[in-house]
């Protein structure tokens, strides 16, 4: 391994705990970064610096924003009876221009996972049963991951809405088999949306 200064090979070790980065393609980041004249440099410090501070989630859906209530939540357009439901908030922007969905998001905090320690109590789950009964929600969409988690999520989701007069329904067609839903085209996911089916 090169020999980099202390500063460099830090920058490197950060670019590296980016999704899909291994160590050349983090050298090529660290090495652009290092190309960059002062203000440049700066100004990406400042925006990582201050970015945990200002973000945060809102108190409505989930979803991620500098306020009280996202951009979702402020949209008077999503009147539709139907909450779709997503592990995190990401997921949110790569279904927000799903066509032909017209309701609104939740966003659960992540998946169930007992070998991780991820249990209903870390979810949030009671936000999500009280939003179905004060929006009237008709019908609930799992748009979850296809994995195991993602499996048991829906199926715990299905067992405490089993005594509600609620449509409960996932993505179908298009979705393979331990696939993240952040990867899936926009093509993909309209497929999936069009085919969801019963939980």
């Amino acid at each position: 391994m090169p020999k980099y200064p202390h500063a460099i090979q830090t920058l490197i070790e950060c670019f590296r705990h980016l999704p899909g980065v291994g160590q050349k393609t983090a050298e090529r980041y660290a090495f652009s970064v290092l190309s960059w004249d002062e203000k440049q440099q700066t100004e990406f410090s400042n925006h990582l610096g201050v970015i945990h501070s200002k973000i945060t989630t809102c108190e409505t859906c989930g979803c991620y924003t500098e306020e009280n209530e996202c951009f979702f939540c402020q949209n008077q357009q999503n009147t539709a009876p139907a909450l779709l439901v997503v592990a995190f908030p990401k997921e949110v922007y790569a279904l927000e221009g799903l066509s032909g969905f017209q309701g609104k998001f939740h966003v659960l905090g992540g998946l169930l996972s007992p070998l991780d320690g991820i249990t209903p109590e870390d979810l949030s789950m009671d936000t999500l049963m009280q939003r179905i009964e004060a929006d009237s929600i008709e019908e609930l969409i799992l748009a979850l991951d296809s994995t195991i988690e993602g499996d048991a999520t829906a199926l715990y989701i299905k067992e405490l809405l089993r005594e509600y007069p609620i449509k409960v329904t996932k993505f179908a067609h298009g979705m393979p088999i331990g696939s993240h839903l952040e990867y899936i085209d926009q093509h993909t996911l309209f497929q999936a949306f069009a085919g969801r089916q019963g939980v």
